[in-house]
């Protein structure tokens, strides 16, 4: 028998939200492509570097021709948070912020 294939993993290492910290330990892939933005990002996985997971607000970001993406049963959800400056307070922001807390 010949050795088994290593998937490797895509990750944006500068500004992704995933990375080896998101497969449970003991089950993380072996090898990691680190890549520095979303186009290198890509760019890699049509490349054939690795595969990658993003959430699915990247899929409707920018499809390359040659990628697939496809939804993960299960995947647990990835946290996100809201940030602005504490001295912008007007009223559009106050809405946004409600309407994104769900208040």
């Amino acid at each position: 028998m010949g050795r088994r294939a290593e998937l490797a993993a895509v990750v944006n290492v500068v500004n992704g939200t995933t990375g080896p910290w998101s497969w449970p330990e003991g089950q993380r892939p072996a090898i990691v492509v680190e890549t520095a933005n979303f186009d290198e990002w890509i760019e890699s996985v049509a490349a054939g570097r690795g595969l990658g997971v993003v959430p699915e607000v990247a899929v409707r970001r920018n499809i390359h021709p040659t990628v697939r993406f496809l939804p993960i049963a299960g995947a647990p959800p990835i946290p996100v948070a809201l940030a602005f400056l504490p001295s912008a307070n007007g009223p559009v922001l106050r809405q946004f912020v409600e309407a994104a807390l769900g208040r």
